[in-house]
């Protein structure tokens, strides 16, 4: 039996929806199915349940709703779920009954609650960071690339294989912003001030995946189907470098949200590719 909602433990303001489902299948059939919930340290309390489908081992929401059991519940209570069953084996030795593992809720008071997803707001951020500064790193190294080098198909499939990554990454990224944005909703926390912000970056984070990291794959997979001979036509190298230079700069800017000093650092990094960029334009009109 598996517990798959809420998928992971949660903290709460008083008051929040909490929807309980699971999974769970015997070759016996399921018997007894109970909802076995804890309050803080306090004797373990359980409620039936009933299990509409044979239990095949689908997703069912449990019909339970904590709020109308637990109405006296305060600031800094937790309260732990497990989801438990009995199969309808005939033998001496059953029932068999099995437990799901545990979740907890936990409350917090509304400025507590928002200090955390702000924190848990932060932790993405600085994985977008990381994404960033290996986004930026990679025309550099398609700058130095020559059409005719016998390496050249196999480090364009590389770097294609690199975006592709990369946008997973923030695929990641942008489904865990949504999870945050959900959770507000959860706990009747609608102010634009609060839900604004994650809104945007969550919009911003999926055009970036989708529009500018995707094209940034497909210049480099037409980069290496093309021939390794510089004089055969195929596509320009400087065409992939420009979309992946694109690419960067659109997660620099979002990484500039973060802070003082994650602004200062792409700045500094952006500063130095239009350098770079600059002195090979210059090289090239000598």
């Amino acid at each position: 039996v598996e517990l798959t909602s809420p998928g992971s433990n949660l903290y709460a303001t008083l008051g929040r929806k909490c929807d309980l489902a699971f999974r769970g299948r015997d070759d016996h059939g399921i018997g007894e199915s109970v909802v076995a919930y804890r309050v803080n340290k306090n004797a373990e309390e359980k409620v039936s349940f009933s299990v509409p489908a044979p239990g095949d081992g689908s997703e069912q929401a449990i019909d339970w709703d904590y709020r109308k059991v637990l109405g006296h519940l305060a600031i800094g209570d937790s309260v732990s779920f497990v989801v438990e069953l009995t199969d309808s084996y005939p033998g001496k030795s059953g029932p068999h009954r099995v437990r799901s593992a545990a979740r907890r809720m936990t409350f917090l008071s509304r400025e507590d609650y928002l200090k955390h997803i702000a924190k848990q707001k932060r932790r993405l951020l600085s994985r977008l960071r990381a994404i960033y500064r290996e986004e930026r790193g990679v025309p550099a190294t398609l700058r130095k690339l020559d059409p005719s080098d016998d390496v050249f198909i196999q480090t364009c499939q590389l770097e294609a294989v690199r975006q592709d990554l990369m946008r997973e990454r923030l695929g990641v990224l942008v489904g865990r912003m949504h999870d945050l944005m959900e959770d507000l909703a959860a706990n009747n926390i609608t102010d634009k001030s609060e839900t604004q912000t994650l809104a945007r970056l969550h919009s911003e984070l999926q055009t970036v995946a989708e529009k500018h990291i995707s094209s940034a794959a497909s210049a480099l997979r037409a980069l290496a189907g093309s021939s390794n001979n510089a004089s055969s036509g195929g596509p320009d190298p400087a065409a992939a470098v420009r979309m992946v230079d694109n690419a960067a700069r659109e997660l620099g800017c979002l990484v500039l949200q973060i802070g003082f000093r994650e602004a200062t650092e792409v700045m500094a990094r952006e500063l130095h590719a239009i350098a770079e960029t600059q002195a090979l334009l210059r090289l090239g009109t000598m």
